[in-house]
């Protein structure tokens, strides 16, 4: 290895086929083939921009479907989130939220004049959960088909007094939360509830990007008792396992 004041300089072509022209030797004066982080590409032959492109293509099929799933998930949580402060069914149609067609819910604003933007899936990146919330409180709650009839027909008319009415008329919680957006291989029923292997039922819960373990238990509902315990205790705003019923009810 030669010292830092020697002068070597010899330009080559990356080996990976980008067509970069690089310095033989680096800072150090030892040999090198590649661009930094070039080493590992396997695209010869081609032009940069085109082994760009054929490493996102590579990504893609590598992480592209996971990537696509936990987005999905991520927006019919943040829609759930949504229904459950401002309301569960279609104030026109009567349709209800079942854990798993969120999709269909859209919230309508009642004065345009006083929109500032939309409620939905998006503006939870872009807006604070209180600024949300005070943006839902002038909407109503339409599935997809009775909104496009508003606005296009005669046939849903909305006015400032069903505004009124849907701020004042309790949210229909009634509802099968327990086995909404559950992943596939869950066996308990309950959200935030695994079996373990001495066949015990483990509470556990993600609050402050961490994953809290609440206890195990006897049996998959006292385990869920504690998981709503915990969200009721410390006020999350998340679905419960047992929406309308009280804690010490379903202990006893």
């Amino acid at each position: 290895m030669g010292s830092k004041t020697d002068i070597r300089v010899e330009m080559i072509e990356c080996a990976c086929g980008c067509g970069t022209i690089l310095n033989k030797y680096n800072g150090w004066y030892e040999t090198r083939k590649y661009v930094s982080g070039h080493n590992g590409r396997i695209y010869k032959n081609v032009t940069k921009k085109e082994a760009n492109k054929l490493a996102q293509e590579k990504h893609y099929k590598l992480h592209g479907t996971t990537n696509k799933l936990n987005a999905r998930a991520k927006r019919a949580k943040d829609k759930e989130q949504i229904l459950m402060y401002r309301g569960t069914y279609c104030y026109a149609c009567k349709l209800e939220y079942d854990g798993t067609n969120g999709a269909v819910f859209e919230l309508h604003h009642v004065n345009p004049k006083n929109k500032l933007f939309n409620v939905g899936t998006n503006a939870v990146v872009a807006h604070t959960w209180e600024e949300i919330k005070a943006e839902a409180d002038k909407c109503v709650v339409l599935c997809a088909n009775c909104h496009r009839l508003h606005h296009n027909t005669d046939q849903v008319p909305i006015t400032e007094k069903d505004l009124i009415q849907t701020n004042t008329k309790p949210i229909n919680v009634e509802i099968s939360l327990n086995k909404a957006n559950l992943l596939k291989n869950n066996t308990s029923g309950f959200r935030g509830v695994t079996q373990t292997r001495n066949n015990k039922w483990k509470a556990s819960i993600s609050h402050c990007n961490k994953v809290l373990h609440l206890g195990t238990f006897d049996t998959a509902k006292l385990a869920a008792t504690a998981y709503d315990n915990y969200i009721i205790v410390n006020k999350l705003t998340r679905p419960l396992n047992f929406p309308s019923l009280d804690i010490k009810q379903i202990k006893d």
